[in-house]
């Protein structure tokens, strides 16, 4: 099976509204870009081959963001009812103990390697303010 990566936005290096401005003009709804901003670093895209995320990601920095791919392997899927949340909300990230990676929960840091596992919504370590 094909390895899937998902797409991790961070914020924007620029200005906001400019962004705001080109996601709109490619048929981006109003509440979307308003939840992106307000639950960042979220996960907006999810199940893409490699391909399909360096294709999005360059278009999407092209606009202003900050992104980062992330490989699928192991990594919580979202929701996928009818009334789940569009993005992945900041309360399913947790930073790594070791090198402070804010990372959506799993059982393995993404950039270092370490154990999660005292990280998880059982272990209480969550990110602050959620």
């Amino acid at each position: 099976m094909e390895k899937r990566y998902r797409l991790l936005f961070i914020g924007v290096a620029g200005d906001e509204g400019h962004f705001r401005a080109e996601l709109q003009a490619k048929g981006v709804q109003d509440r979307l870009i308003d939840q992106m901003f307000e639950l960042a670093p979220v996960i907006i895209k999810q199940g893409l081959s490699l391909a399909q995320a360096r294709h999005y990601a360059d278009m999407l920095r092209a606009m202003g963001a900050k992104i980062t791919i992330l490989d699928d392997q192991g990594a919580p899927r979202a929701r996928q009812s009818k009334d789940a949340p569009l993005v992945t909300p900041m309360s399913e990230f947790v930073p790594c103990p070791q090198c402070g990676l804010v990372q959506p929960e799993g059982s393995v840091c993404y950039r270092c390697g370490a154990d999660l596992s005292s990280c998880s919504r059982n272990g209480g370590q969550r990110v602050a303010g959620h």
